[in-house]
């Protein structure tokens, strides 16, 4: 049985990536972005599960009328991607934002992935369990990058972690900041209002400047920054990057 190793959520009709997005993706920028943070939220907690000969699974959204039949619509093709249709009123929840926004997306997302097991006869208990733990975290996505990985200063007694909040209206990267075992402090790195797919380039090359200061190549998007630097003196004291995420 092969494991689930991706999840896409695709809102119209595929594009090529030079392209941008699809028109219809481009016209409710708030479901796309919420979805991107809702589905990878999701994903975060399934896992790379057995899902029979499903290796990638899309959710679509079409721009036509909803299907009134959405089992129809599942399918698996020889090379162990699979398609489920939501069912999802994308033009009604376009006016939400934050946290009704997100829930209404959850329900469609668990909603597919449930139908698409019971079709192909996958036990449900992994898809369960996820939507719990994505409703206990008060649909906040929030997740240290490289999770094992601290970067150290080769010139003293320092490491940093990345912290990466990612919710419906932006992402946000902050560093929590160590000596030896003590917690110096954190403070955000920069933020940024996510793209149509907000996944590409996250981070890149995170480490020490030689001044002492963290630097990193973030997210690059229109109107962004190509790369960031971060100050010792900009630390907040004491301050874990997790409760500092959901304070600002």
């Amino acid at each position: 049985m092969a494991r689930l190793q991706q999840v896409g959520f695709q809102f119209g009709e595929p594009v090529r990536r030079k392209s941008g997005g699809s028109d219809f993706a481009l016209q409710h920028p708030r479901n796309v972005r919420a979805a991107a943070a809702v589905l990878n939220h999701y994903y975060f907690y399934l896992g790379k599960v057995p899902f029979a000969d499903t290796r990638k699974l899309i959710l679509q959204v079409k721009e036509a009328a909803p299907c009134p039949d959405p089992i129809s619509t599942i399918r698996c093709d020889p090379l162990g991607i699979g398609y489920c249709s939501l069912e999802y009123d994308y033009k009604a929840t376009e006016s939400l934002e934050g946290q009704p926004l997100k829930k209404s997306l959850l329900e469609a997302i668990h909603a597919g992935f449930t139908r698409y097991c019971d079709h192909f006869q996958i036990q449900t208990q992994p898809c369960d369990e996820a939507y719990k733990a994505v409703i206990e975290d008060g649909l906040n996505f929030g997740f240290y990058f490289n999770k094992k990985k601290s970067y150290r200063d080769s010139q003293s007694n320092k490491k940093f972690l990345l912290y990466i909040k990612f919710d419906w209206d932006e992402l946000s990267v902050i560093a929590e900041v160590y000596e030896a075992r003590s917690l110096l402090g954190s403070a955000f790195l920069y933020s940024t209002t996510p793209n149509v797919d907000p996944w590409a380039m996250l981070v890149r090359k995170p480490g020490w400047s030689a001044d002492g200061d963290i630097q990193l190549e973030p997210i690059r998007v229109e109107g962004g920054v190509d790369n960031c630097k971060l100050s010792m003196e900009q630390l907040e004291e004491g301050v874990t990057a997790d409760s500092l995420a959901w304070s600002k």
